[in-house]
C-alpha cells in the first residue's frame, strides 16, 4: 500500500533532509487509441528518462505514478503524476516555470505540439506559534493521495467491457509506481507492481477477509462489484 508506505517514510525523509520542499508535477500527452496504450506509455517513460538527465531537472528525489483515464470517445488519456522533492534553492534561483516545464516535456517527447503540464508547490500548512509542526499536513496529504491514487478510475473500469478488456491487456505487467533519487533509500521496489494487479488499498477491504471483485452482468450490461473470499 503505497500511501501508507509513503506517510510512514515521510518523517524520516524530512528528518534527513530538513530544508527540502515538495512540488507536484503532472505531465500529459495527447490521447491515444486504447490499443496503442502500451506503446504510448513506453514512449512516455523514455521521455521521462530523458527529462531526468536535463540540467534543468531540479528534483533530489521523486515518486512517479501512471494514471489512465477514458475519454468520451473511447480513447485513452495516459499521464504521469510526479511528487518531487527539491532543495530549498529551487524557489530562490532554480525555479522552473510551468511554460518551461511544458517546453522541456515537449522536447523530451519530440512532439509537434505543446503538451499540457501542471506544476504547483506543496505549501506547508501554517501552524500556530509554539505548536509542533505536523509533517502530514493537508496539502501534503492531498499531493500524496493524488500521486498514489488508483491508476484507473473505477468509473472507467465499469464504462465499457471491451475497453476494460483491452486496457487489461495493455497494462499487464506495466509498472504503476516508480521511485528515484534520494527517495529510493526509504522504499523497497523488490516486488514488481503492475497497473492492473497492484496493491489492494485498505479501503478496498470488506469485512470477513473478503475483497472487491467485478463480474459482468448481462442484466445491466456492465461490470458489477461482488464479494469474493480471499483465497
Amino acid at each position: 500500500m503505497w500511501r501508507a508506505r509513503f506517510f510512514k517514510a515521510l518523517p524520516e525523509i524530512q528528518a534527513k533532509y530538513p530544508t527540502g520542499r515538495w512540488i507536484f508535477l503532472t505531465l500529459t500527452v495527447s490521447n491515444c487509441e486504447i490499443s496503442e496504450l502500451r506503446q504510448t506509455l513506453k514512449w512516455m517513460n523514455a521521455a521521462w528518462h530523458k527529462l531526468l538527465k536535463r540540467k534543468e531537472f531540479p528534483a533530489l528525489g521523486f515518486v512517479k505514478s501512471v494514471e489512465v483515464t477514458r475519454s468520451l470517445d473511447g480513447t485513452a488519456h495516459p499521464h504521469f503524476h510526479c511528487l518531487m522533492f527539491v532543495p530549498a534553492s529551487y524557489f530562490s534561483h532554480k525555479y522552473v516555470s510551468q511554460a518551461e516545464w511544458a517546453n522541456l516535456w515537449q522536447s523530451c517527447l519530440k512532439t509537434d505540439y505543446t503538451p499540457v503540464v501542471d506544476i504547483r508547490a506543496v505549501k506547508p500548512k501554517k501552524t500556530p506559534l509554539n505548536a509542533k509542526p505536523d509533517p502530514l499536513n493537508k496539502a501534503m496529504a492531498q499531493a500524496v493521495c493524488e500521486t498514489l491514487k488508483y491508476a484507473v478510475k473505477p468509473s472507467d473500469l465499469l464504462a465499457d467491457p471491451k475497453w476494460l478488456d483491452e486496457l487489461t491487456k495493455q497494462l499487464q505487467k506495466t509498472r504503476a509506481i516508480s521511485i528515484g533519487g534520494c527517495l529510493k533509500e526509504f522504499f523497497s521496489e523488490d516486488d514488481p507492481e503492475d497497473l492492473i494487479n497492484g496493491d489492494i488499498e485498505e479501503d478496498e477491504k470488506i469485512e470477513d477477509d473478503t475483497y472487491l471483485f467485478f463480474n459482468w452482468s448481462t442484466i445491466v450490461s456492465r461490470y458489477k462489484k461482488t464479494n469474493g473470499k480471499k483465497s
